[in-house]
């Protein structure tokens, strides 16, 4: 999941973003004051600590490897995936 957080730095601080593929929900940590070109090691570790924070808000899809949100992340005849891949499943399903 950490490769899917998205650094924004402002005013002096930094601050790690993860988007719901699904519904575009952002979650974000808390900022830490750094500077881009300076404090790599910094940076580095609170990027760690976010992944970990991360994961708490969101969960990877076991089927397209997505991040969603809690509420896109669904249990779908016993298979947890987020709901773009639970669509696809029910109109496979439903093909059939």
């Amino acid at each position: 999941m950490k490769d899917y957080l998205i650094e924004r730095y402002s005013d002096g601080q930094v601050r790690f973003c993860m988007n719901c593929m699904v519904c575009g929900n952002v979650w974000q940590s808390q900022p830490i004051t750094a500077e881009r070109n300076k404090d790599a090691a910094l940076i580095g570790q609170s990027k760690e600590r976010a992944a970990r924070q991360a994961a708490a808000h969101m969960r990877c899809c076991p089927m397209c490897g997505n991040p969603v949100c809690g509420k896109c992340y669904q249990v779908v005849q016993g298979h947890q995936m987020c709901a773009k891949c639970a669509e696809k499943l029910f109109a496979r399903l439903n093909d059939d």
